[in-house]
């Protein structure tokens, strides 16, 4: 397990927390089990991008056009206790696709609309 090891020595990473098939929106287990395994933190994001495409594809991955703005919302960090159980990892991965869902969803968008701080 060389990601745990990674993640133990302090190293940060992203993962995509509904996974590399989907369904799209809906947090796999497998971050959960990481973070138990690491010690580390569950920090869910939510992004959008004021104008783009978007590639016919389960994830519905959009690039951004040249010149497109764009807001990262952090969502509240999640800590996964290191002697976590099944039904303890469960709670943490249906925590983790809400708050996933609540910085993606159409609120952060709005962020593009009102604000110029937070655009990149």
């Amino acid at each position: 397990m060389r990601f745990v090891d990674l993640l133990r020595g302090g190293a940060g990473s992203v993962i995509a927390a509904d996974g590399p098939a989907g369904p799209i929106y809906q947090a796999k287990p497998g971050p959960g089990f990481l973070a138990k395994k690491a010690g580390v933190t569950l920090v869910p994001l939510g992004a959008a991008i004021s104008g783009g495409f978007q590639l016919d594809q389960w994830d519905r991955f959009e690039i951004p056009t040249p010149f497109a703005r764009a807001v990262i919302v952090v969502g509240e960090p999640l800590t996964v206790p290191s002697g976590a159980k099944e039904e303890e990892l469960e709670r943490v991965r249906v925590a983790l696709e809400t708050e996933m869902n609540g910085c993606a969803d159409e609120r952060t968008k709005g962020y593009l609309e009102n604000t110029h701080a937070l655009c990149c």
